[in-house]
């Protein structure tokens, strides 16, 4: 099955000045560091830094310009905090492109599921020195502070509830380490990453991923409940499990929604869909499909919608049973295509996996099973399903296409 395309390269915008005066620089934005810079127009910030190799980082002021590197060509490196999506090439394609190609929208996202494994508040409001009237606040950056710099084999601070000399040159020790322009304030997007930074799931994480969530919590500084559902999405367990390209569609999904959008939902949503792949992935006969076949799969069932849910147990079912898994892997591939011709009826992917999965379509020899999938790719009806299906298993290995005219009467398609 030639697994869906997600989106395309977008870029992850952040404070920017209103004009350029060169198409070949770029002015360096309010409180903004390489990897702002780097995120906004879609390099990386090694290229970056290499661009531009006599300007060190406390020059990076305001107003400054600096110069653009050539952007990556297809296939080499991507910017962190910028995720293009590709998914193309995981399997083999048939007649094409697969019809089923699309992008995920904001409102697939949402989802009947409550609760979220992560459970990070999102922080609110920024801390700097001289901020009176925030002294709880300021005991949690501070608690939130040392339980960093135990990771990090460095001193406990005192929390004093103070943003005393101590808490500045602790977070402008946390921002350095972070590549985050070092001023010594704490505001939301520095609080919500050290935060993420100090959970368990997400200290797993490759720099990659840890650059792109800081990528996208910087998108959305000013909305509290967008990053509450970054934060959860990137610490839930299940997240670490998801492939690279697995990843980067849910990056896709995030970045599909608007600053204004309403994330409302977002976490539990894509966190339902990150665990039935990572469930998937256990089961035995999934992983004997072929790497393509499995890819292919796990991408259906992510970029998937809420109103989807009946269409991702269908491509579990038979994504786990035996007796599919045994198939060649090219009769498996035309099964999932046939099932994506007409994946929004229900009641026709369901149909075309009972077949699929039966006793009488797995007992057929390889060009038989062939030509009865080319028939529902090219007739994509449940009617057409329920003849085939109906037949015993030994007249389904003896069709022809004249049988085929007659069962598509019989059925009124034709």
């Amino acid at each position: 099955m030639g697994s869906p395309k997600v989106g395309g390269s977008s870029s992850v915008p952040v404070s920017q000045p209103s004009s350029q005066p060169d198409a070949n620089t770029v002015t360096v934005g309010k409180r903004e560091g390489w990897k702002d810079i780097a995120a906004r127009i879609g390099v990386s910030v090694d290229d970056l830094k290499k661009a531009n190799p006599d300007i060190r980082w406390r020059e990076l002021d305001e107003g400054r310009e600096l110069k653009i590197p050539a952007k990556k060509g297809p296939g080499q490196t991507e910017t962190a905090g910028e995720v293009a999506v590709d998914t193309g090439g995981a399997a083999a394609e048939k007649k094409g492109e697969l019809k089923s190609t699309e992008k995920a929208k904001s409102k697939d996202l949402q989802s009947e599921v409550t609760g979220s494994s992560g459970g990070l508040q999102a922080s609110d409001g920024t801390l700097k020195t001289g901020v009176k009237g925030k002294e709880k606040e300021i005991k949690e950056l501070q608690k939130d502070l040392n339980a960093w710099r135990k990771g990090q084999g460095l001193a406990e601070i005192k929390v004093t509830g103070n943003y005393d000399d101590a808490t500045l040159k602790a977070v402008k020790q946390f921002e350095k380490k972070n590549e985050i322009k070092e001023d010594g304030i704490a505001d939301p997007r520095t609080r919500d990453l050290l935060r993420l930074e100090t959970n368990p799931n997400f200290k797993g994480l490759t720099e990659y991923d840890k650059n792109s969530a800081d990528g996208l919590l910087s998108r959305h500084r000013d909305n509290p409940e967008a990053r509450k559902e970054i934060m959860d999405i990137m610490s839930d367990p299940n997240f670490s499990n998801l492939g690279t390209s697995e990843k980067r569609i849910v990056y896709d999904q995030i970045k599909a929604l608007d600053k204004g959008a309403d994330f409302s939902g977002l976490a539990a949503g894509i966190s339902e869909k990150m665990k039935a792949v990572s469930d998937l992935k256990k089961d035995e006969s999934f992983k004997s499909l072929s790497a393509g076949m499995q890819e292919g799969l796990s991408h259906t069932i992510l970029i998937t919608g809420e109103k989807d849910k009946a269409l991702r147990a269908d491509i579990i079912r038979m994504a786990t049973d035996d007796g599919f898994a045994k198939l060649p892997g090219h009769i498996q591939q035309e099964a999932a295509l046939a099932l994506s011709y007409n994946k929004s009826d229900n009641t026709y992917t369901r149909k075309v996996v009972d077949l699929v999965t039966g006793d009488a379509f797995q007992g057929m020899n390889k060009a038989d099973q062939n030509e009865v999938l080319d028939w529902i790719q090219d007739h994509p009806d449940s009617r057409l399903v329920d003849e085939i299906a109906g037949l015993s298993a030994k007249k389904m290995g003896k069709l022809d296409d004249g049988d085929l005219s007659k069962l598509l009467r019989r059925a009124g398609i034709e």
